[in-house]
């Protein structure tokens, strides 16, 4: 899949009901309501965040 500048591919959590871009196509990020908290990788950032 090719995106475009302001799309972007979203990743299930690989439950058996779970959707991803693989199903919906990729989305504008106008469309994203999501905040990081967690922050895993790259290791030299790992923590928690509150903004």
């Amino acid at each position: 899949m090719t995106l475009g500048e302001d799309e972007y591919f979203l990743m299930g959590d690989n439950r058996p009901i779970s959707m991803d871009s693989r199903d919906t196509g990729p989305y504008k990020k106008s469309a994203i309501l999501a905040k990081d908290f967690l922050v895993l990788y790259p290791f030299e950032n790992f923590g928690y965040y509150e903004k």
